[in-house]
Parts: structure tokens; sequence; C-alpha cells
């Protein structure tokens, strides 16, 4: 009966010592009497190792290759801030005090500012305005020849020329008071702004954004003829109300009436909220000159006098004008301008937009790594005054 008893004893030790091993699998795959169960038991450990291994591999990979995102996004981050740096040292050093152009070092200054080398990376402060504007019609452009094979050599030769000079950029700041002060800008600057930029607006859709514009931000409830104000959008799907006080961004004009996406595509990059509202007469874009009055003619006549003898904007030969009385006089010497051109000119520097120098700058710059033939780069955009004073921050393409 004792015999028995650690018999049955025995069986129900090697019964618990199958339910603990591998899950309560049936003995009969690891028999414990088997010579070859230890063998068995072994290769089933290593086979739940190495799953287990390669799991945390895989997740430390992960993590690897995220960590080395993170220092690369850091290192073009302080690249591209390292560019903002050099522009602001650069305003510094101005040395025309009473006016600002392109010709000087912060406006044109490729040593300075085009892919700076600081250790692994570099970086570039450019603006988007071209130092040569590419014709708009080069593909319509005819050249006869006898020779067909000729025509097409020098077809392809014309073409590549336009899209490299479409393709030179301006390094150095771009001047914000090249642009249109959407809270000071009267009427008639809006609407030939809107005029000017947007493709296919008719004139009194212009006039109704332009006085929404006005109602939007002046102090009153009262909205002009064709205008809106907060009676007008507190009643839209979303209703809100009109501010009633400046601008304080570019993109608040998105809320007001008439102004889609694209219109304000359009218009973006000619309007600013930064500047004091004049506008610089020697770096005003032909859209900004044509807001103050000028026809699309002069405009571009008076653009293509600022690019000098040579055709190139930011060189040496540009001329500038170092006062707002002295515009008139310096266009004089020159036969390019009638009495009919002074008289808009007049008309534009009477309405007190029209200034020579700048206080206020957009700053765009761009760090860059190389890694295994990979770009890597960051872009960070800043509005700030001459004394370094930031008006506006953005990291990433707008």
């Amino acid at each position: 009966m004792r015999a028995e008893g650690r018999r049955k004893k025995e069986e129900g030790r090697g019964k618990r010592k199958e339910r603990f091993f591998f899950f309560s699998l049936p003995s009969s795959l690891f028999p414990l009497n088997s010579k070859g169960s230890v063998l068995i038991m072994t290769v089933w450990i290593l086979l739940m190792l190495s799953i287990f291994s390669l799991s945390v591999s895989h997740r430390a990979s992960q993590e690897l290759i995220f960590g080395r995102w993170v220092r690369d996004q850091v290192t073009t981050r302080v690249l591209a801030k390292a560019g903002i740096e050099r522009a602001l040292l650069e305003l510094q050093l101005d040395k025309f005090l009473t006016f600002d152009a392109f010709n000087e070092s912060w406006g044109s200054n490729e040593e300075a500012f085009k892919e700076i080398r600081l250790q692994q990376g570099t970086f570039t402060v450019s603006c988007d305005q071209p130092l040569i504007e590419a014709e708009e019609d080069t593909e319509k452009k005819e050249i006869k020849t006898e020779d067909p094979e000729t025509e097409d050599s020098k077809a392809s030769e014309l073409k590549a020329v336009e899209l490299e000079k479409a393709e030179t950029k301006r390094y150095g700041l771009c001047d914000e008071a090249a642009r249109i002060n959407i809270n000071f800008a009267d009427e008639e600057i809006l609407t030939n702004l809107l005029l000017a930029s947007v493709k296919k607006i008719v004139a009194l859709d212009a006039t109704k954004i332009a006085q929404s514009i006005i109602d939007w931000r002046d102090a009153d409830d009262a909205a002009q003829q064709a205008g809106a104000e907060s009676s007008f959008y507190g009643f839209l799907p979303t209703p809100y109300k009109a501010r009633n006080a400046s601008f304080e961004s570019v993109e608040e004009l998105l809320m007001i009436r008439g102004v889609t996406r694209e219109i304000y595509n359009q218009i973006k990059n000619d309007v600013t909220v930064y500047t004091d509202g004049k506008v610089n007469f020697n770096t005003a874009s032909q859209t900004a000159l044509q807001a103050l009055g000028l026809s699309p003619d002069l405009a571009k006549r008076l653009v293509e006098f600022r690019k000098g003898t040579d055709g190139i904007l930011g060189n040496e030969d540009d001329p500038a004008f170092q006062m707002v009385e002295g515009i008139t006089p310096a266009l004089s010497a020159g036969s390019a301008f009638s009495g009919e051109d002074f008289a808009q000119i007049t008309h534009a520097v009477g309405k007190q937009m029209v200034g020579v120098k700048s206080q206020v700058f957009r700053i765009q710059s761009i760090g860059r790594l190389n890694r295994s033939g990979q770009d890597i780069q960051t872009r960070v955009t800043c509005v700030t005054k001459r004394n370094g004073m930031v008006l506006y921050w953005h990291e990433g393409y707008e």
C-alpha cells in the first residue's frame, strides 16, 4: 500500500512539472523519460529568445532612426537661425542712413548669404525676387533661320538662357516696406492692388473687397456702401464679428467677405501689417507700384530703371532714390519718362504713402544638411525690425 502511494505521488509530481514547462504542453511532446527531451526543450527556448531579440532589435532600430531624424532637424534649424543672425549683422553694418536699396550689403550679397558652410551643413538667405526677370512669352518667340536644325538649336539655347535668368535668386533680405500695408492703404490703393495682382477680377468685386477690408479695421460698425461689417459676418454658417481694429496678420484677410483662398494666394506676397505704411520706392514691386497709382507700363519701366545699365538688380550701378523729394529730379535726368509719367508719380507721392527708407525686413533662411545623398533642410522665416525685434516667426514653408 505504501509503495503504491509513493508511486502515485511521484506520478503527480511529474504531471505538475509537465504543466509548469511550456504552457502545459502534453507530455507526449516532451516526455521526461526521453533522452531527446532536453535537446527539444533547449531548441524551443532558443527559438523564443531569438524572436524576443529580433523584436527588441527592430524597436531599437526604429528609435535610432527617429533619434537621427531629430538630430538632423535640430541641426538644420540651428543652421537656419545662424543665417538669420548673419542677416541681422548685415543690417547693423548698413552704411546708408537715409535710404535703403537692393544694392546694399543686406540686399544682394552672395558672399554673405549663399550656401555658407558651418561644420557639416550650410545656410542660405534669399528673397524670392529674381535678379533678372524672364520674358513671359519666351516659348512664343520666333527665331527665323534657313536651317531648321539651327533654328531648333537656337530656340533651345534661348529658352535655356531665359530659364537660367528666371531661376536666378537674389541672395539677401526682403524689404517689408516693398509691400502694401493693409492697415494704412485707402480704398483706391487697395482696389488698384487687387486689380494688379488678382487674375480676372473685375473692378466692382475689387471695390467690394477693398471697402470690406476698411470696414474690418475701422472702429465703427457702419458698413460702407459695398463693404461688410459684423452685421454680415454674424449671419454666416460659422458667425463671427469684424475686428474693428487693425489687422494683426495677413492671414486675417481670409475672413474678409469676397477674399477666397485663390485671391489670398495671389495677393499675400504683396501685402503686410508690420510697416509704418510707407512703401519704399527703391524696392517696391511692380504690383505695389501699380497699387500706388502707376500704370502697368510705368511701373514696369520704373522697375527696369532701378536695375541700372546692366539690367541686373543689386549691382553698384543701380540708381537709388535718396529722398522722396528727389524721385522726380532723378527720373528727369533720363529720357524714358514723360510728363504723364511724372503726373502719376506726383499723385502717388502726394498720398503720403511713399518713402525711401525701411525699418522692417523679412528674412528667409534655409539650413541644409546632406546625409548619404539625402537633402535635409529647415526653413525659418521671420519679420524683424532693424534693431532685431522679431515681429513674426515661422518655421517651415508658408
